[in-house]
């Protein structure tokens, strides 16, 4: 895969322990799926990249990829919906293992209905508490509002 069409994994130990939590919760609620172990409550967790994600497109995420932006592939691996849907209007919490170092990092979402995607680059998560989907259909893309 070429950059176009994928990032590569250039950090692999961080990547490995990417994500330890990724719960698709309606919003405003905190249960976790039921295939997901929850975190033990002692355990840490890298609070200063965890972030929210929201869906409001209009339509169904088939796939919600994440990794450092140092990487050039992307892999199945930093799919955190790990095969389930992400509908319009839900939220969907990301908690990054106290393993992960980067500071940047790239989002890519792929649409159920006819596979598009669209990447999101050097995201600093540091800095951001959440990201909004949003569908314009004005202008034919995905775009996100940062807080």
């Amino acid at each position: 895969m070429n950059r176009t069409h994928s990032k590569t994994k250039a950090i692999l130990a961080g990547a490995t322990a990417l994500l330890l939590v990724a719960s698709l919760t309606p919003i405003k609620t905190s249960a976790a799926t039921p295939h997901m172990k929850p975190a033990p409550a002692a355990a840490a967790q890298n609070d200063a990249l965890d972030f929210d994600i929201v869906n409001a497109t209009g339509y169904e995420i088939k796939q919600v990829l994440i990794a450092p932006s140092a990487s050039a592939d992307w892999h199945d691996d930093d799919d955190v919906l790990q095969g389930r849907p992400f509908p319009d209007g839900a939220t969907l919490h990301i908690s990054f293992s106290p393993k992960a170092a980067a500071e940047h990092w790239d989002i890519r979402v792929t649409y159920s209905i006819d596979n598009t995607y669209k990447e999101f680059d050097g995201l600093n998560l540091t800095k951001i508490s959440k990201v909004t989907l949003h569908w314009d259909a004005d202008a034919g893309k995905t775009r996100a509002d940062i807080e």
